[in-house]
């Protein structure tokens, strides 16, 4: 599918536009392991859990945050779980697809400062100029 949107993508954009984004890559947990990490702040916690199936390429994420209401009765905490699903791709694919479209393209590891997790890359993809 990503050949049809990167084709999308390039005849909605002017000559020489960018079509910049990020994607998450197989490799965000080690093969037949969960890895479980929380983050807490001041009234609120967030729990995930994540596993990747490297047949599919998918990474399951479950994540159960806990918000601290206060009330007349005190403080109560409000629940949520969502469970994702996402897609995992690999760059070189990435890369083919984006080429295929006829985008000129430039894999990097930040924005800026700013350097994402291991298993991800940003894709600047320019629209050739007329």
């Amino acid at each position: 599918r990503l050949p049809l949107l990167f084709a999308r993508v390039l005849d909605a954009l002017v000559p020489g536009g960018l079509f910049v984004f990020d994607l998450a890559e197989p490799g965000q947990v080690p093969p037949g392991s969960i890895n479980q990490h929380f983050t807490e702040g001041d009234g609120w916690t967030v729990l995930v859990e994540k596993q990747e199936d490297t047949a599919t390429d998918l990474l399951s994420r479950r994540i159960v945050s806990f918000l601290r209401q206060r009330g007349a009765d005190g403080d109560l905490y409000r629940r949520d779980e969502e469970i994702h699903h996402l897609r995992l791709y690999r760059p070189e694919e990435t890369v083919s697809a984006l080429r295929e479209a006829g985008f000129a393209v430039q894999v990097k590891q930040g924005y800026g400062l700013w350097e994402l997790p291991p298993a991800h890359s940003i894709f600047v993809a320019t629209k050739p100029a007329i």
